[in-house]
């Protein structure tokens, strides 16, 4: 198994083609992204925010935030997918998955927003 450098994040991102030939790049949230995964959440419908956290919240609570920002913490890691949109980097999902050694039990959470095609 390959171990995480967590100092250097950004090693860890890969760039996907979609059908249409765009990238989509996969990373490891940083401490930096806060603001935009922060607006990202915001800009997900009710219903996807609900699916996503089996609850109604319109944003993610700030320290809710500061753990998805923290890669590694309590083995936990957050990736987003982005795509550039306008000319610039621009979240279009997000993963969260979380390990727990102790009761060998993982945890996994996604969102998208819907197509506006």
């Amino acid at each position: 198994m390959t171990t995480l450098r967590l100092d250097e994040l950004r090693q860890h991102s890969d760039i996907l083609r979609l059908r249409s030939g765009r990238p989509l790049k996969v990373r490891l949230v940083e401490p930096d992204d806060a603001e935009a995964l922060q607006g990202y959440f915001r800009g997900l419908t009710t219903r996807s925010r609900y699916n996503r956290f089996f609850g109604a919240i319109s944003e993610l609570p700030r320290g809710l935030l500061a753990h998805f920002v923290r890669a590694g913490e309590d083995d936990r890691f957050s990736a987003i997918a982005t795509m550039a949109i306008d000319g610039h980097e621009t979240i279009v999902g997000e993963a969260r998955y979380a390990f727990d050694a102790g009761t060998d039990s993982f945890e996994f959470g996604l969102s998208v927003p819907a197509s506006k095609a």
